[in-house]
């Protein structure tokens, strides 16, 4: 009996010490979510880890990203910090969690208003832009109005959505490197609505060469449709910079406070102007050539931040 026990002491050692060196002889990936997992490294690439989980010789071959690995610690104790390439197209791949930005228009500032885009990606490919801007041309005017320039504010906001390209991705896998990245179509809507205060409104009669001046606030709504191309980077993985050109077509109603003048211009035309005229080309967000409706056009420059 005493043998017995002494033997399956052996067999249970020998277990044991079998099961400690096979351990010793794994390695382990720790990964960017802290998840250990120990295996047996067959072969590392430039973008990809294979492993076994045990030692057989028909056992499955995993394979892991290495974007996905922060350490690899070998069986002999070294360890591997992963780092990523620098140089590598595909860098920003580490924030694809990140699919919202909130953008500046950079030189709103230099056309008398402040806008801010939101852009969030609702499918791949596919992302929705809104924007809100507030207009006033005494933000950075220091110096006063000079003849023919009126205190000027209002506000706008647009919308639509943004189709990528289909341009911007990297080789490996053929996977798009980041959905606020790359070229893109954007169809967008355009509400426009200011009011001029305090302008010096003149009727003139051709007849006598006489003239009348009417002290008046002006409003001005407007509606554009706009197509717009544009191209968005990434910065340093958490900023974006973005341009794009729009065309479309645009629509303005005016109207004015002084009762008057309003009655007068409803009686005989638009005979009358401010300064050098009435018509109304800056709606600040775009440009437009013409009166009521008119073909318009559109710039803009972005930097913005990239958040989850």
């Amino acid at each position: 009996m005493k043998k017995v026990f002494i033997f399956i002491l052996f067999c249970a050692g020998l277990c044991l010490s079998n099961s400690i060196f096979a351990q010793s002889l794994n390695d382990t990936l720790i990964t960017k979510n802290k998840d250990s997992i120990v295996c047996k490294i067959t072969k590392i690439t430039d973008y990809d880890i294979e492993y076994k989980k045990n030692f057989a010789e028909d056992a499955i071959i995993y394979v892991i990203s290495k974007e996905k690995v922060r350490e690899i610690h070998f069986a002999d104790g070294t360890v591997e910090v992963i780092k990523r390439d620098e140089l590598e197209m595909n860098a920003e791949t580490e924030i694809l969690d990140k699919r919202q930005a909130i953008k500046f228009h950079y030189f709103s500032i230099f056309r008398n208003y402040l806008a801010l885009t939101y852009e969030k990606s609702i499918k791949m490919g596919t992302n929705i832009e809104s924007t809100v801007g507030f207009i006033n041309n005494s933000m950075f005017n220091f110096s006063g109005f000079e003849f023919g320039e009126y205190l000027t504010q209002g506000v706008f906001v647009a919308g639509g959505p943004k189709f990528n390209l289909g341009s911007s991705y990297y080789m490996k896998g053929m996977k798009y490197s980041h959905p606020l990245k790359g070229q893109y179509f954007k169809p967008e809507l355009i509400y426009t609505g200011y009011k001029v205060r305090n302008m010096d409104y003149y009727i003139y009669d051709y007849d006598s060469y006489n003239s009348v001046v009417y002290r008046t606030d002006k409003n001005v709504n407007g509606l554009a449709v706009m197509l717009n191309y544009g191209n968005q980077y990434i910065l340093g993985n958490f900023l974006t910079f973005g341009f794009n050109l729009g065309v479309g077509y645009s629509f303005v109603w005016k109207s004015y406070t002084n009762k008057d003048l309003q009655n007068h211009i409803e009686q005989n035309g638009t005979e009358a102007f401010s300064n050098l005229s009435d018509y109304t080309f800056n709606m600040f967000n775009h440009m437009r050539v013409g009166d009521r409706s008119a073909v318009a056009f559109s710039s803009t420059i972005t930097l913005g931040y990239v958040f989850k």
